[in-house]
C-alpha cells in the first residue's frame, strides 16, 4: 500500500484504454501505475500464435478466451481437428480487434499523433465487404458504393446510406441523444431491418467501429461520433485511404509497441510535474513480490468471436520501479515480447518504469 502513494495515478487494466491513458499521463509528467491481471497486455487487442494454441492445448485456449469474455463460435473443420492436424500452425490469431477501421486512420491516428507515432507497427489497408448468403457485398468507400447495395436501396426505397452521411449534419447534442439508441432500434426506425442484406451489411460495419457484436448493444451515438470526428477530419487530411485494415503479425503488435513507447525515456521534450526535464537517467530498484509458476514464458496471439475485458489470475510478478525527476510511469504487465527493453530482457509480469 505504501508503494501506491508513490504514484499520481493508478490505472487498472493494460488494455487499449489503460495503455492509452497511461501513455498520455506519463507524457505529461505524472507518475503512473498501470496494473494488469493477465500475463500479457492489450486486453482484446491481443494476439496468439496458432503454434502456441497447439502446444498448450484447447483447454488453455478456451481459458484465454474466457478471460476476455469471448468464445469459440464455430469452425469448419471443428477446433479439435484444427489442432490435431496442426492446421493453424503458422497463423496469427486475434482475440479481438480482428480488423482496424480506416486502417488505423480513425481514433488510433488521433492518439498516435499525440505520442509522435508508432513507426514499428505496420498497418495493411483493405477495402472491406461482408459475405452474406453466398455473395460478397463491398463496403461503402467514399463515393464508391456497391452496385448491388445501391440497387437494393433504390428498389426498396430504404435510405440505408443515411448510416454513412447523417452524422456530418448532426450537432453534438443530436449525437449525444443517439447514445441510447441501439443499431437495432435505428435499423428498425429507418426500415433497414426489412431487408436482411442491408441489415447484415450495416451490422457488420457497426461491429468494426464498435467491436461489439450484438446489434441491440451497439450505440448509434458512438457510430455517428466516429463518422463525424474520426472519419470526417481524415477525409479532409487525405489520409483515409481504406475502409479497414489489419496489423501485420496481429493486432497485439500495436499493444506491444505502445508498451515499448511507455518505457522509452526522453522521447518527448516535455517537462514533468515539478518542472524538471523528463529525459534524465533513471535509477533502478528491483524486488520480488510474487512468483506464479503456472504461466509460461511465451506470449503471443488469439482468435474467436466476442468482446470484453479481463479476468483475475495474472502471471508471476516481479516488481520494478524506475524513478527520475519530474515523472515516472509504472506498469504491472504480463509476459509478452513487447515488454522487453532493447538493452535488457525484462522478467514476465513486471512493473515497467518509464515515461516520456
Amino acid at each position: 500500500m505504501e508503494d501506491m502513494k508513490k504514484y499520481d495515478a493508478i490505472i487498472v487494466g493494460a488494455g487499449v484504454g489503460g495503455l492509452t491513458v497511461g501513455t498520455l499521463l506519463a507524457k505529461e509528467g505524472l507518475k503512473v501505475l498501470v496494473v494488469e491481471q493477465q500475463d500479457r497486455a492489450g486486453g482484446r487487442a491481443m494476439s496468439v500464435q496458432g503454434s502456441e494454441i497447439i502446444e498448450k492445448g484447447l483447454a488453455w485456449y478456451k481459458e484465454l478466451l474466457a478471460s476476455q469474455y469471448t468464445y469459440i463460435a464455430n469452425s469448419q473443420p471443428d477446433i479439435e481437428t484444427l489442432l490435431s492436424k496442426r492446421m493453424i500452425d503458422g497463423y496469427t490469431l486475434d482475440i479481438g480487434y480482428h480488423a482496424i477501421s480506416a486502417n488505423g486512420a480513425g481514433y488510433m491516428l488521433d492518439f498516435e499523433d499525440q505520442i509522435e507515432g508508432l513507426p514499428d507497427v505496420a498497418k495493411l489497408g483493405a477495402h472491406y465487404g461482408n459475405y452474406f448468403k453466398g455473395k460478397l457485398y463491398r463496403d461503402v468507400a467514399g463515393s464508391k458504393i456497391d452496385p448491388e447495395l445501391k440497387r437494393i436501396g433504390k428498389e426498396t426505397g430504404i435510405r440505408f446510406l443515411s448510416y454513412y452521411f447523417d452524422a456530418y449534419g448532426m450537432s453534438d447534442e443530436d449525437i449525444d441523444k443517439m447514445e441510447k439508441v441501439s443499431f437495432k432500434q435505428w435499423a428498425d426506425d429507418k426500415g433497414v431491418s426489412k431487408n436482411d442484406i442491408l441489415f447484415d451489411h450495416l451490422h457488420c460495419v457497426s461491429t468494426l467501429f464498435s467491436t461489439i457484436n450484438d446489434p441491440k448493444d451497439i450505440s448509434m451515438g458512438d457510430i455517428f461520433r466516429y463518422f463525424k470526428y474520426a472519419f470526417g477530419p481524415k477525409l479532409m487530411r487525405g489520409v483515409l485511404g481504406y475502409v479497414g485494415g489489419f496489423v501485420e503479425h496481429g493486432t497485439g503488435e500495436w499493444s506491444k509497441s505502445l508498451v515499448r513507447k511507455i518505457v522509452t525515456v526522453g522521447k518527448v521534450g516535455k517537462r514533468g510535474k515539478h518542472g524538471k526535464p523528463l529525459s534524465g537517467k533513471c535509477r533502478h530498484s528491483w524486488h520480488k513480490t510474487r512468483n506464479d509458476p503456472r504461466h509460461g514464458d511465451d506470449a503471443v496471439r488469439t482468435d474467436d468471436d466476442g468482446d470484453g475485458a479481463g479476468r483475475a489470475g495474472g502471471g508471476g510478478h516481479e516488481r520494478r520501479e524506475r524513478r527520475r525527476g519530474g515523472g515516472c510511469l509504472g506498469a504491472r504487465l504480463g509476459g509478452f515480447p513487447g515488454a522487453q527493453r532493447p538493452d535488457r530482457g525484462l522478467p514476465y509480469g513486471s512493473i515497467l518504469g518509464g515515461g516520456f
